[in-house]
C-alpha cells in the first residue's frame, strides 16, 4: 500500500509542479535571487520545457493509466454482477422445489440497513426513546428498482413489519398470508401498506455481529410465486439463513 501510495504520489506530483512551474516564475527568481540558479538562467526555456513536460505526462502517462484503471474498473463491475447473478440462481433452485404452480418461481432478496445510525447513537444517550429505522436497498438483479426503494420501518421502540420483527427478536420472522395480513398485523402506517400491499409472503433472516445486535436484516418476499412455508420451515428457514449469512460474510460492501 505504502508502494501504491507513493507512486501515486509522483504521478500526479510531476504534471502538477511541472504546470505550475510553466506558468509562474516566481519560484525560478527566487532561486536566481538566492543563488541557486546562476543569474543567466533561461527562464523562458526552461518554462516551456516545463509546459512540455506537463502535457507529455499527462497524455503518456496518466491517460493511459486512467484507461487502464476504468477497463479494471468494468471488469470488476461485470465479475460483481456475474456474482450477484449466481447467488441469485442459487437462491431460487433452492427455493422453487417449495413452489408446486407451474410458472416460473420469481422472489426478491431486500437488504435492510440501519438508517443515520452514527446520529442514532448520539441522540439516545440523550433520549433513550429515539427511534432507529432500517431502510431498503434494492440491488439488481436481486430486486428490481421499484417503489418499494422508498420503504422503511421503525425497527425500536414500537417495531413496523416483519422487519422489525425479525429485529426484536432476533431471528427469522415470516409470514406466508401477507395479502391478508399485511394491512392489521404488523403497526404499518398508509404509505407502508401502500408500498407493500401486493406482498404474498417474506421471510426476514436478521444478520448479527459478534455482539449479537442486528447490524442488518434480509428480506425473501414475493408479489407473484405463493410459498407454503409453515409446511416446509425448517429447511425454507435453514436455506434463506445460509444464503443471508453467505452473502453477508462475502459481499460485505452491499450491507453499507
Amino acid at each position: 500500500m505504502i508502494i501504491k501510495a507513493i507512486k501515486y504520489f509522483f504521478l500526479t506530483a510531476i504534471p502538477t509542479v511541472t504546470a505550475y512551474l510553466a506558468e509562474d516564475d516566481s519560484a525560478i527568481q527566487y532561486l536566481i535571487r538566492t543563488r541557486v540558479l546562476y543569474p543567466g538562467f533561461d527562464c523562458g526555456a526552461f518554462q516551456h520545457a516545463c509546459a512540455l513536460v506537463s502535457i507529455a505526462f499527462t497524455i503518456f502517462i496518466l491517460f493511459p493509466q486512467l484507461v487502464r484503471l476504468e477497463y479494471k474498473r468494468e471488469r470488476q463491475q461485470e465479475q460483481i454482477v456475474g456474482l450477484y447473478n449466481m447467488i441469485k440462481d442459487i437462491a431460487t433452485a433452492a427455493l422453487e422445489k417449495y413452489f408446486t404452480r407451474q410458472a416460473a418461481f420469481q422472489f426478491n432478496m431486500r437488504i435492510f440497513i440501519p438508517e443515520h445510525l452514527h446520529l442514532h447513537r448520539i441522540q439516545k444517550l440523550l433520549d433513550p426513546h429515539t427511534p432507529l429505522f432500517f431502510h431498503n436497498k434494492n440491488i439488481e438483479p436481486f430486486a428490481k428498482r421499484d417503489k418499494t426503494e422508498q420503504l422503511r420501518f421503525r425497527v425500536t421502540p414500537d417495531p413496523q413489519g416483519i422487519v422489525g420483527n425479525c429485529y426484536n427478536t432476533k431471528s427469522i420472522s415470516y409470514d406466508e398470508n401477507l395479502l391478508e395480513n399485511n394491512s392489521t398485523e404488523y403497526n404499518l402506517d398508509q404509505n407502508q401498506i401502500a408500498l407493500t400491499n401486493d406482498l404474498k409472503w417474506s421471510i426476514c433472516i436478521p444478520i448479527t455481529d459478534k455482539g449479537n445486535n442486528v447490524i442488518a436484516v434480509v428480506a425473501f418476499d414475493s408479489t407473484t410465486s405463493p410459498l407454503n412455508i409453515h409446511a416446509n420451515e425448517k429447511d425454507i428457514c435453514r436455506m434463506t439463513n445460509n444464503i443471508a449469512i453467505q452473502l453477508h460474510n462475502y459481499v460485505p460492501n452491499l450491507f453499507k
